[in-house]
């Protein structure tokens, strides 16, 4: 049984510190507080269940209002406006360019302690301006330009904390309760008052309990009545604008989602999965993942002085604005690691598909030699990681999970694995390869973080893979963040899949690289048949889930099949578009751990496309948008040092991208550009691809073909440092 310790033993007060630490700097600009003093007297609390309609629940926020002290922040270019107002419900508001996107949603919080947000009188404590750069080592830029304007309201034994960047706004609840008795939330209210026929894009799922592994859906508000529920991010077209609901710095809590249930009139609101009374693996025949086992009346056990969530909500005029968004990691906890030198990054030799390997002289399968064969492919190739994947530990053939074995967590203690991994690392390393482990996150639940990680410590072991967390409730928030820590402790490095996103965590433990949460490559040949990698899908994905932090979604498919051709096989792992779309999203997907997903040799038919996808930095100095839109195309440029890379990607749309260099190359340099793109007959044949080179510079503009469900891929290198 898994014993959840109190959270305030466990928080590290350098973490709890550097979540509070907003330290004023003048100058105070840009800020208003309308007190309308002497405030009048505020109205009775309503009775639950007492909103009948829309219109008499407009009307009774309406008469809030009216009693409400207004507090408001601007964005440093003055373009976004946020605005808080108390009462007897307190409530947020966002104004664009003037226009109101959202108006007076309802914000609280229900706790043992107290509410928040309900029958309060607000003091304006604090308003400053902060302008920063931030460090980021292993993001889509190396320095990130942190500007905002800020205001706290303190509200009693509370206080809402108002930011607002040029591209997004957020506020966050900080409790003032006694800090050494256990805060129990009830539940958080944040509702959208927004029209039911509101255009949205939702990432729906279908109970609590999910792998976070959807499309995007275009829906409208009303629609998410037909669903459990949409993760983050949440994204809402109104007035020529696209508003992505997110959240960040999630600690010791559960993560967000929206819901409107059937029987509701008010708009979408706020939910979150209830604490869990116990975790139980379900009895059938593969239970490789954890559930509740029952739950609480609240949805967090925390305590009472903290600061919770930040609630962000994210502006954009055009879709390329959205490719380019850093707000999750901006209003994350900075670095928690006192050392972070340790950590390195870059593409990895992904050892799943080891029984698709063609050109060895011996049997292929879960053995010494085969993780030896990859061992060797990575460093021929200059790939810094080997993942060996499931299977190492035990495996079964006659499962359908052929992993999963019932005594799996008994063979990791009593060390009796299929695959000898310490004779595997210590020949890794030297080959001046790293070797990381996969591994489910049942076995920490049952074994605990210490052993599981001693002991893959003990076997010199650089990093894990750690999956099938399926859940984002607080103790499974908690159980990321506390493998985070511990195994940097160890100076050990982080995949996590099947897991909720990253919503910031990564800046605070940057030792974990990558994470999952995303409808990504695997299911290009499993899954369920609804699940269908689209190359529309592709091109979402870098709109919607890679602002929320890394994405391991597992590019490089090199099989590649128009939609008639293609049908899922665990075998013949195909994927739907054209191979140079593959190749791109080595440029577009960011990833510090980006996997080459097909089997070696099938890379190695093509050593122009294996040269160019090893060589892809997977950490950037600079990212510039060129153009894009949602479901339909985009086009990124990424600098690494000298070098500039460009990645496209199309839809079942083929079109005409011109990439115009003078945006973004040096002009008094001349460039070699290697250029992979869609061949002449890639609309039949998605395999055909052209491979050439070109001399370029800042006065170039190149225009591509880019065939149905197609892309491209160019790496631009100043002539002479190729």
């Amino acid at each position: 049984m898994l014993v959840f310790a109190e959270v305030a033993a466990t928080m590290p007060a350098k973490l709890t510190q550097a979540m509070q630490d907003n330290t004023p700097e003048p100058p105070e600009v840009m800020f208003q507080h309308d007190a309308r003093e002497p405030r009048q007297s505020v109205p009775p609390r309503l009775a639950p269940g007492s909103l009948r309609s829309t219109m008499l629940g407009v009307l009774v926020l309406a008469a809030m209002v009216s009693n409400a002290a207004e507090f408001s922040v601007k964005s440093p270019d003055g373009k976004l406006t946020a605005i808080l107002r108390d009462g007897a419900q307190m409530t947020f508001s966002v104004k664009a360019d003037g226009k109101p996107l959202l108006d007076n949603c309802r914000i609280g919080m229900n706790t043992s302690q107290g509410t928040l947000g309900r029958d309060c009188i607000g003091k304006l404590s604090k308003e400053f301006s902060k302008e920063q750069v931030v460090e980021n080592k292993f993001g889509i830029r190396r320095h990130i330009c942190d500007q905002f304007n800020q205001i706290e309201v303190t509200c009693g034994t509370f206080t809402v904390l108002v930011r607002a960047y040029d591209e997004a706004v957020a506020y966050r609840f900080v409790s003032q309760f006694e800090a050494g008795k256990a805060l129990l939330v009830f539940d958080e209210t944040l509702s959208l008052p927004l029209p039911d026929d509101t255009p949205i894009v939702a990432h729906y799922v279908n109970r609590d309990s999910t792998s976070f592994e959807s499309t995007f859906t275009r829906d409208t508000i009303a629609g998410l009545k037909s669903h459990h529920s949409a993760t983050m991010p949440f994204i809402v077209r109104k007035d020529g604008f696209t508003l992505l609901l997110a959240e960040s710095d999630v600690h010791h809590y559960p993560q967000m989602r929206m819901v409107y249930p059937k029987d509701a009139h008010d708009g979408a609101r706020a939910y979150f999965a209830k604490y869990p009374k116990a975790l139980k693996l379900p009895n059938r025949a593969v239970s490789i993942t954890h559930e509740a086992d029952g739950t609480e009346k609240f949805i967090s056990k925390t305590t009472g002085s903290r600061a919770f969530p930040w609630r962000a909500f994210i502006v954009a005029r055009n879709d390329a604005a959205l490719a380019d968004n850093e707000t999750i990691f901006k209003l994350a906890t900075p670095c928690a690691l006192p050392d972070t030198s340790w950590i390195s990054a870059g593409p990895c030799a992904w050892h799943l598909f080891y029984a698709l390997v063609e050109d060895t002289d011996f049997p292929v399968g879960m053995n010494e030699k085969t993780a030896r064969y990859y061992v060797d492919y990575a460093s021929a190739n200059r790939l810094p990681y080997v993942l060996i994947d499931a299977g190492w530990l035990t495996s079964n053939p006659n499962s359908s999970c052929y992993f999963y074995t019932p005594d799996m967590d008994e063979a990791f203690v009593k060390n009796r694995r299929a695959l000898d991994v310490e004779k595997v690392a210590a020949y890794a390393h030297s080959k001046g390869v790293k070797l990381m482990l996969w591994l489910p996150v049942r076995t920490f639940i049952k074994c605990g973080n210490a052993q599981v990680l001693d002991t893959i410590k003990r076997w010199g072991i650089d990093g894990l893979k750690v999956d099938f967390f399926d859940r984002d409730d607080q103790t499974a928030i908690e159980l990321c963040e506390n493998i985070a820590r511990e195994s940097a402790e160890r100076k050990l490095v982080i995949n996590f899949h099947g897991c909720p996103n990253p919503a910031g965590l990564n800046r605070t433990y940057p030792n974990a690289l990558n994470f999952e949460g995303v409808l990504g490559g695997e299911y290009n040949y499993c899954g369920s048949k609804d699940k269908v990698i689209t190359p529309s899908h592709n091109v979402d994905v870098v709109f919607t889930r890679m602002l929320l932090g890394p994405m391991d979604y597992t590019p490089g498919f090199l099989l590649n099949r128009t939609p008639d051709q293609y049908s899922k096989h665990m075998t013949i792992r195909t994927a739907m578009g054209t191979r140079a779309h593959q190749v791109a999203m080595f440029v577009l997907y960011h990833a510090p751990l980006q996997m080459l997903s097909s089997a070696p040799s099938e890379y190695k038919k093509y050593p122009d496309i294996l040269k160019f996808v090893s060589g892809v930095p997977t950490t950037w100095d600079d990212t510039k948008v060129l153009c894009g839109e949602m479901g339909q195309y985009v086009m990124i440029a990424r600098r690494k040092g000298d070098h500039w890379y460009v990645g496209a990607l199309t839809n079942w749309d083929s079109r005409k991208l011109t990439v115009d260099f003078s945006g973004f190359l040096d002009a008094t340099k001349e460039y070699s550009a290697v250029i992979i793109r869609d061949g002449p007959n890639a609309d039949k044949f998605p395999q055909n691809y052209c491979s050439e080179t070109r001399r370029v510079s800042a006065t170039n503009k190149m225009s591509v073909d880019v065939r149905k469900g197609g892309g491209f891929a160019v790496k631009l290198s100043p002539v002479g440092k190729q």
